[in-house]
């Protein structure tokens, strides 16, 4: 197990400015970067990050916005969990071997040919992960847009509209070397793997809704009402192990999910000592039939 483990690192690294853009738009920039190594060899994650926040005010507070934007690319390099394998090995072969075939790692073997490995036993761990590549990279976008607009004629009522985006752009690579035993293997032959995949998942929301707020004597009460709408995708493609030839590639578009919802809520106060909560929702989604979607 000492084999497989080592000592890791861990940077993290933040910068945010803050201020007024244009001398009238309260601003706010800020960007990351993380780096971390997993207990395993080869393992290791990178995090970089930009997030920007607006919030301006015009008409005397009358009409606000809020604007969030942010972007995050992330990369894996994933290591197979071998723990299993480190435990069985015989801890007195050694890790390397330079005769051996496989890159030059240790294995169980009747004889110097590749094709003469020992198919029931444990394979090498330092070489598991160590003749793997296996990467992934997601790239992913969100924010949210909101203008809340208080009417002049009526400052007491407000409308409120929200909408949101959220988009993943995600792909993974393995690759495992043609000399290793934790590669594809038909028979006595070493082929390895070779494979690719990417999606794209989005997530788009639209929240719209009326705030009323008013008191009449020792009553306090706010009443909402508003609409809801989300809807999901999800696509993507795949190459199976391009070094085998019985693996064809593929992708696939899953149906969309769409959410629809209605809703209202009030609060009433009295004398500041007695609250009530009354609400209600009515939703819909495109994954029942069109005879059951609502309730």
């Amino acid at each position: 197990q000492d084999e497989i483990y080592r000592r890791t690192d861990f940077v993290d690294n933040n910068l945010s400015i803050k201020g007024n853009l244009f001398k009238m738009i309260p601003t706010r920039l800020s960007v990351g970067n993380t780096y971390q190594e997993g207990l395993r060899l080869t393992n290791s994650f990178t995090r970089n990050t930009v997030a920007l926040n607006l919030s301006p005010e015009f008409f005397e507070n009358h009409l606000k916005f809020k604007v969030t934007a942010n972007y995050t690319n992330q990369k894996n390099r994933f290591a197979a969990g071998v723990e299993g394998a480190a435990i069985r090995f015989d801890p007195t072969q050694p890790v390397y071997d330079a005769a051996s075939p496989y890159d030059g790692f240790f294995e169980y073997r009747n004889g110097p040919n590749t094709s003469n490995f020992l198919a029931p036993a444990t394979r090498n761990p330092v070489a598991q992960l160590m003749q793997t590549n296996d990467i992934g990279i997601n790239n992913r976008f969100f924010g949210n847009f909101e203008a809340d607009y208080k009417f002049h004629f009526l400052p007491e009522l407000r409308a409120v509209v929200n909408l949101g985006y959220d988009q993943q752009n995600g792909n993974r690579t393995v690759e495992v070397s043609k000399n290793a035993l934790t590669g594809f293997i038909n028979g006595t032959k070493l082929y390895g793997t070779d494979s690719y995949s990417e999606s794209t998942v989005t997530n788009k929301l639209l929240d719209s809704y009326l705030v009323y707020n008013n008191e009449t004597g020792n009553l306090v009460y706010e009443v909402t009402g508003g609409y809801s709408y989300q809807k999901f995708e999800n696509e993507g493609n795949f190459t199976r192990n391009r070094n085998n030839p019985q693996d064809v590639p593929g992708s696939y578009v899953n149906d969309d999910v769409v959410l629809l919802g209605f809703f209202g809520r009030a609060n009433l106060n009295f004398s500041n000592k007695y609250l009530v909560t009354m609400t209600y929702r009515r939703d819909g989604t495109s994954r029942f039939g069109e005879d059951n979607r609502w309730g």
